[in-house]
């Protein structure tokens, strides 16, 4: 598997068009907030000391789980390349096991994902200390680092269940720019989850995106939220609408998130790998 694994990172790492274009979703919302949505938000909580290194973190929150999701999805399109070029046929035909080759997909997904998040901290980290002077506090490395590999987990078991049942590299496309342009309104983005309508804020929370970006907004914005709000009840009221703690009956921990985005993991795993033979016999059949 080692070597199916690193064939698919050079093939990643390769297409630097693919890379930049699976940064795009991410830097779409990193953008619109630069040029509108910041004004507008910073106008609204004009009365919220560190409104500006609150704000800049929310959005580094928001758009590493953007991130996370396009990134890894187009890291795992070699699945539906080798697909419709006939390569699976050829690995079927060796004694290599169609969870092996699934596994190699899952593996460079996440590796990608991962360092593709880290990148995007590091960049946006030293965009915001130039213009804001904002200052990322490096011991959150570590924790910064393990939400990267779950959420990096989480949408690479999502979108190789999605290009299971894809097997053209068109259709792909279009399933990508559907899921890119969606990922930003999902993880709140665009827009702050409170500020959607009761039924659109519903129906985001009972999927994994908007717990990707808090879990990030939890650990970025945790000391200068603290710092801000003097008032337990204001501060909540913040977190609320800006999507930091999201509450499902009543539970909204750290804890919660992580046990949300975990067990969507290991959902989407297990119909990945009940799926693995019969996508690849399909793909046979094909060829």
């Amino acid at each position: 598997m080692t070597g199916l694994v690193k064939r698919n990172l050079w093939l990643y790492f390769e297409d630097r068009s693919g890379v930049f274009f699976s940064l795009l979703g991410a830097l779409i919302a990193f953008v619109l907030y630069i040029i509108f949505l910041k004004h507008n938000m910073a106008t609204s909580w004009d009365n919220v000391p560190y409104k500006n290194e609150l704000l800049d973190k929310w959005l580094i929150g928001g758009t590493l789980a953007t991130t996370a999701i396009t990134t890894t999805g187009n890291a795992v399109s070699t699945a539906v390349t080798d697909r419709e070029n006939g390569r699976l046929t050829d690995l079927m035909m060796t004694d290599v096991h169609s969870e092996t080759i699934q596994a190699a997909y899952a593996v460079n997904g996440i590796i990608v994902g991962t360092i593709m998040q880290i990148v995007m901290l590091i960049s946006l980290s030293v965009y915001f200390w130039v213009t804001d002077g904002i200052h990322f506090d490096w011991t959150l490395i570590q924790q910064l680092l393990a939400i990267a590999v779950l959420n990096a987990t989480i949408w690479t078991m999502f979108n190789v269940l999605i290009q299971t049942f894809i097997h053209k590299m068109s259709t792909l496309g279009t399933v990508q720019s559907l899921i890119g342009t969606a990922a930003g309104f999902f993880v709140g983005v665009y827009l702050p989850i409170g500020m959607l309508p009761h039924s659109a804020s519903h129906l985001i929370k009972w999927t994994p995106a908007p717990y990707s970006a808090s879990l990030y907004r939890r650990v970025l914005m945790a000391k200068s939220l603290k710092i801000a709000f003097k008032s337990r009840t204001d501060r909540i009221e913040f977190e609320r609408i800006m999507g930091i703690n999201i509450s499902i009956h009543g539970m909204n921990a750290y804890l919660t998130d992580t046990i949300i985005l975990s067990a969507c993991a290991l959902t989407f795993a297990i119909f990945v790998g009940l799926l693995a033979r019969r996508s690849q016999m399909s793909a046979v059949q094909v060829h």
